[in-house]
């Protein structure tokens, strides 16, 4: 049985974007035009925020809360990587009191892009409260700063430079192309499910 997420919820925003301005001028062939710094920034943001929304990655450091109803299974995986680390585990007790987990109890393997919790030897999960956020794991995901791959900076500037140079969806007939060839091509192995 797997436990039951609920949509992460982002408690630290990112203090930085991994494409910088002076990138993204760049990449646009902008010169020493600065008149539209504040729009090719903000299409960098909304290019990030897309691209963690369609592969399921984290593209820049954040501190999320993830919520479960329970703990289900001997090990789990933790979905928005990836993991840097695992700052608490707190469950609601079955009298209604909020409970830290101590790290006696479980082991964090924060690998790739499949990031897991899993129980130490010998140890077992608590018995939770019946509610649908029993289980509030606080964890820091996504790439430090200067760490994004590649393949992902690529994908925001494509994506940048398609927005900047279109301003308006892209229509083929009656479809609307919301990512470039390009863009889905670099972002393919960096896919993972979302919860």
């Amino acid at each position: 049985m797997t436990m039951n997420w609920l949509e992460p919820e982002v408690t630290v925003a990112p203090t930085f974007e991994p494409v910088s301005l002076g990138e993204g001028r760049g990449h646009l062939r902008l010169g020493d035009d600065t008149s539209e710094d504040a729009l090719v920034y903000s299409y960098l943001m909304a290019a990030r925020g897309h691209l963690e929304v369609v592969t399921g990655v984290r593209f820049a450091t954040q501190t999320v809360k993830f919520r479960a109803d329970g703990f289900r299974a001997t090990e789990f995986e933790l979905a928005r990587p990836p993991l840097q680390s695992v700052t608490q585990i707190q469950y609601v007790d079955t009298d209604g009191t909020t409970q830290a987990l101590p790290t006696s109890v479980y082991a964090v393997y924060p690998y790739g892009l499949s990031p897991m919790i899993a129980l130490k030897p010998g140890q077992s999960w608590p018995s939770t409260r019946a509610q649908p956020d029993a289980v509030t794991i606080t964890a820091v995901v996504g790439y430090a700063q200067n760490a994004l791959p590649d393949p992902l900076r690529q994908a925001i500037l494509l994506l940048l430079g398609d927005w900047y140079r279109d301003r308006e969806n892209t229509n083929i007939g009656n479809i609307v192309n919301e990512l470039p060839n390009a863009v889905r091509s670099l972002i393919a192995s960096f896919r993972v499910c979302p919860i």
